[in-house]
């Protein structure tokens, strides 16, 4: 382990999530279409259509900013602090760390931090700007039988699941 490190934070990459977000709105604006609009060569459809493009964009731009800028994660020397399902935010300890899996949500990867205290998971997003850096700092800060080491060493493939653990 690396001894006392400054806190370091990670933000989400923007444009990974902006075009999540904008196929997002997008899907939801066509399938709302559906219900608004009779799909027929009426001038009605075509504006539907330009302002559905335009409000599609500026929210996932806008949404993903938002996630980007406020969102961010902190690694340290001590533990993690990121933020749960519902955006609440939380510090878990590195001793603290009982299990971690991989998850994707709207097509992101997270890994959801388990503690041994049994409270709601801490889901750390996978698609930080400086995501290698990232990692080599976890990794780091991480002894080798840490949950979110082996996690890590697997995803990248220096490790195979399951080996390490006891």
């Amino acid at each position: 382990m690396e001894s006392k490190n400054e806190p370091k934070r990670y933000r989400c990459n923007i444009l990974r999530v902006a075009d999540h977000l904008v196929a997002i709105v997008l899907l939801g604006l066509a399938m709302g279409a559906f219900v608004v609009q009779p799909w027929d060569n009426s001038p009605g459809l075509k504006t539907y259509v330009m302002y559905a493009l335009v409000w599609s964009v500026g929210t996932g731009l806008l949404g993903s900013a938002v996630l980007s800028l406020f969102f961010r994660t902190r690694v340290d020397d001590e533990g993690v602090r990121a933020y749960d399902f519902w955006g609440r935010p939380r510090t878990v300890s590195w001793g603290d760390v009982t299990e971690c899996k991989g998850f994707q949500f709207a097509c992101l990867p997270f890994v959801r931090i388990f503690t041994a205290n049994g409270k709601r998971p801490l889901w750390v997003p996978l698609f930080h700007a400086r995501q290698q850096a990232f990692e080599e700092h976890l990794l780091r800060v991480l002894d080798a039988a840490n949950p979110l080491r082996v996690f890590l060493e697997a995803r990248r493939g220096q490790r195979p699941p399951g080996e390490g653990e006891e």
